[in-house]
């Protein structure tokens, strides 16, 4: 690995004003981890501490020493599903201390801000601006982008076998000494990964500590930056397209003959090299090839790792969202409409003696709205069928609303009840969804520079309302109703309709605020 070295960060000091500000940031409804000082207790005393811990902090930064009664971590086992007997159907959940936690995100702050500039673009996990929206964004994009010509994409998914416990410390440390942490600091991390120690508590009782070898800190500030670290060399290596989210990698290309296919086949090669480099390893069982196309006569190219073929599937689940081999996106129509059935088939059994509708409401919006709105820009649907089959799950729960608050007969129709109970249309939210991404992708709230230098602005004025975004004819849906696209083609309807919102030069609270209203106007003439 090459050192990309342009300054170096060798101490951090944390002043009493920074404890205080974050001390004030505390969750005080947690429980106190290991050594049993609560955060309560931590936000009540903030001025008395401050000064003390202040001390502290920057005693062991300079001596380079993480203090070990901080270092031990008690996993609560949280099951999942299957047989209760057997380990594998747990979750750990890892509680730290409190005031370890409060260290690690002062440190977190001026060690981000200098490995900030080498992440690499690929990676949308743990980064601020990035998300799992902005990842699938960028991959639609593409995949819309090739199927514009007819093309095909062969897609695979990596799956890393415990990637988080998996980190080498001497390893990662050597890597962090190239991106330009050295000194006392480098030493503070490196004591802040070893010796480290954990223990089992369930009902009270508790395992005996083992220590931690490898991996970064689960629960903690700093281990997700520092897994982000590790890995972040690996896409440097490759020549396909390829988009990380924390450890959840997916290699792709365009495949036009068998030599993109070879091609692909190298990268997966490369990856292999250096899992075997970094001492990580490759769960084949779960990695998988997906070829997304629309051609009858499409290019099947059988792929492999360590001479064990990847399994090929129809439809696959990326970061939440099901990509259908036609980007038709019915299987995860299915899936979220199935969901949100049985989410509110639950509410209404659970909130028959709730009086206001306003609190039944409240759990729609939270457990099933936020199903159906997942990531709705990458997914959002454009045919009456599906737009209609996802409306029905909210038009059925204003409908038991009007019935159990005897509204039923002056509410007859569905935007009547829209309107009493003061909710919008699904359709109309993805639709201001769209909006308000466009709007963080012009200004950088989304940092994902493909989609940016991907808008085309209309530079030819032939009319008093032209479009503000030039937008290239497509032969199919698939590409006609691309995300990015589509964004543009909504904001190109609201300008030539004569509404007075400005992407360019209006903050976001103000566009979000007039998108909300224009909306909103809509509403009264929803049937």
């Amino acid at each position: 690995m090459p050192c990309v070295l342009n300054f170096s960060l060798h101490k951090i000091e944390i002043t009493k004003e920074d404890i205080v500000l974050k001390i004030k940031k505390l969750d005080t409804r947690k429980g106190a981890g290991p050594d049993e000082i609560p955060p309560k207790f931590i936000k009540l005393c903030s001025d008395e501490l401050s000064l003390p811990l202040a001390i502290i902090f920057n005693k062991s930064i300079k001596s380079g020493i993480f203090p070990d009664r901080w270092k031990i971590a008690h996993v609560i086992p949280i099951f999942k599903a299957g047989d209760k007997t057997s380990c594998s159907n747990y979750r750990p959940i890892s509680i730290l201390s409190c005031l370890a936690k409060l260290f690690e995100s002062l440190v977190y702050a001026s060690l981000y801000s200098h490995l900030n500039n080498y992440i690499c673009t690929q990676q949308h996990g743990f980064v601020k601006n990035r998300s799992t929206l902005s990842n699938l964004l960028e991959f639609k994009h593409y995949l819309c982008q090739t199927f514009a010509s007819c093309g095909q994409v062969d897609a695979i998914y990596l799956d890393f076998s415990k990637a988080f416990d998996k980190v080498n410390h001497s390893l990662l440390c050597q890597k962090l000494s190239l991106y330009g942490i050295h000194g006392c600091l480098l030493r503070w991390i490196t004591s802040y990964l070893s010796n480290r120690s954990q223990l089992v508590t369930v009902k009270g009782y508790s395992s005996s500590p083992i220590p931690v070898s490898s991996g970064v800190p689960q629960g903690s500030h700093l281990g997700p930056l520092l897994f982000v670290i590790f890995i972040n060399d690996l896409t440097e290596r490759l020549s396909s397209p390829a988009l990380l989210y924390a450890d959840d990698l997916k290699i792709f290309t365009s495949i036009v003959d068998e030599k993109n296919c070879l091609t692909l086949q190298n990268d997966l090669n490369v990856v292999a090299n250096w899992c075997s480099s970094n001492l990580m390893y490759l769960n084949i069982d779960k990695c998988c090839v997906i070829t997304f196309t629309r051609k009858k006569n499409k290019i099947i190219h059988s792929y492999y790792i360590h001479d064990t073929f990847i399994g090929r599937k129809d439809v696959v689940r990326d970061l939440g969202v099901l990509f259908d081999e036609q980007l038709t996106f019915r299987p995860h129509y299915e899936q979220i409409i199935q969901r949100g059935n049985q989410l509110l088939g639950f509410i209404m059994r659970t909130t028959k003696h709730f009086k206001k509708p306003r609190s039944t409401l409240y759990l729609f919006n939270s457990l099933v709205r936020s199903v159906l709105e997942y990531c709705s820009p990458v997914w959002s649907p454009f045919y009456n069928v599906h737009i209609n089959n996802i409306e029905k799950i909210q038009k059925r729960c204003l409908r038991y609303l009007s019935r159990k608050h005897n509204f039923g007969r002056s509410l007859a129709g569905y935007s009547q009840r829209l309107s009493k109970f003061d909710v919008i249309p699904l359709c109309t939210r993805r639709r201001r969804y769209d909006l308000l991404c466009l709007h963080k992708i012009l200004h950088a709230i989304i940092n994902a520079p493909n989609l940016l230098s991907s808008l085309n602005i209309n530079t030819l004025h032939r009319s008093r309302r032209p479009n503000v975004f030039s937008i290239q004819v497509y032969r199919n849906n698939t590409s006609y109703y691309n995300p990015l696209i589509r964004m543009c083609r909504a904001y190109n309807e609201l300008v030539r309709s004569g509404r007075d919102v400005d992407i360019f030069n209006d903050k976001f609270s103000v566009f979000k605020k007039a998108i909300s209203e224009i909306l909103k106007d809509e509403v009264s003439n929803y049937t």
